[in-house]
């Protein structure tokens, strides 16, 4: 699946790099944690090249950035985790409104 839509899309789209998340993630889970790692990467990757396209999916990139901080978090690797976690709160609290409480967000 991950060779057709190389094929078929090239590796600069969301769908590869979706499928890639997806990889990682099995990965993760039977415990292949390096590998699922450097999976992670290049869908990362991937998505920090796409977001200034047209139909940028920021939520999906979200999500594939919060799995590989788990995964990171579950291999030790705690602060680059905490680094992950914190630009993913950030993302994600809506552009343009004031939080009065995004500096207790991000101390803890």
């Amino acid at each position: 699946c991950l060779r057709l839509h190389e094929s078929s899309t090239g590796k600069s789209s969301a769908d590869y790099a979706i499928n890639l998340s997806n990889l990682a993630n099995v990965l993760q889970d039977i415990g292949r944690y390096s590998e699922a790692k450097a999976v992670y990467k290049e869908a990362l990757n991937v998505y920090n090249q796409l977001t200034n396209e047209q139909g940028y999916q920021w939520q999906q990139h979200m999500t594939i950035s919060g799995n590989y901080a788990d995964l990171l978090y579950k291999v030790g690797e705690y602060h680059v985790a905490e680094h992950i976690y914190k630009n993913y709160i950030l993302y994600a609290i809506p552009q343009g409104q004031e939080f009065s409480n995004k500096a207790t967000i991000l101390h803890n």
